[in-house]
């Protein structure tokens, strides 16, 4: 009569059930995986007092949000007060000359923007499209409607406000004819000169002494949206 080792019948059924399962997982994990064959949405949630749900994104028009997932040309450390490159990779500042009570003033500033970055649609990041998205978010913000002049006093203000501090050198008494039909306000920007392909100029109408100002344009494609140049996304 022939003898079975129940200790070894034992030590075989462990190993099966112990190392078929682990076969198992690592060939399911080797499948490869279909690339996503359509557009990818960027969801952003809800955030504020209560719960806020978060509305319109585009930069022009924004209630809040977009600062999260559209990228600007500087960030600030609110910790120092500092500000760093994000799609400036540096800058330039040219100050205008103290006079009188005006003093630290803020002329142009030249940037010299980050190469190599490509928006979702394959638009290349450069001057033109940093002078497209100025120019938009001025045309827009400077209409008289809303939503569109959400953010015009962020974008535009009203010289004849500060006409007591006027000097030879800085004079903006030429808006009293109200060129832009905006109820007498111009726009902080005077000019955007695109230099070359990677450096933009940008000259100030207003009277400024810090960069704070450029943290207000998150930059869009100006392919992807070229149709609405002067209408926000909604």
């Amino acid at each position: 009569m022939k003898t079975i080792n129940t200790k070894n019948i034992l030590l075989v059924f462990l190993v099966t059930i112990t190392v078929f399962p682990l076969i198992s997982v690592v060939a399911l994990a080797a499948v490869p995986q279909s690339a996503q064959a359509e557009r990818v949405s960027f969801v952003i949630g809800a955030g504020g007092t209560g719960g806020t749900v978060l509305d319109d994104w585009d930069p022009a028009i924004r209630t809040t949000g977009s600062f999260g997932a559209i990228e600007t040309l500087v960030w600030a450390n609110w910790k120092d007060r500092e500000l760093y490159p994000l799609l400036a990779e540096s800058w330039t500042i040219h100050n205008r000359t103290d006079e009188g009570a005006n003093k630290g003033g803020i002329a142009a500033v030249s940037f010299n923007l980050r190469q190599g970055v490509e928006f979702m649609d394959g638009l290349k990041f450069n001057a033109s499209v940093l002078k497209w998205n100025i120019d938009r978010m001025n045309d827009i913000t400077g209409q008289n409607v809303a939503p569109n002049n959400r953010h015009n006093s962020r974008h535009w203000f009203a010289p004849a406000s500060m006409a007591s501090r006027f000097t030879p050198n800085w004079n903006l008494s030429w808006a009293a004819s109200d060129p832009f039909n905006n109820g007498g306000k111009i726009p902080l920007i005077n000019e955007t000169i695109e230099v070359s392909e990677y450096v933009v100029n940008i000259t100030l109408n207003k009277w400024v002494t810090s960069m704070y100002y450029f943290l207000e344009f998150p930059i869009i494609a100006s392919k992807e949206y070229a149709a609405i140049a002067t209408t926000p996304v909604r």
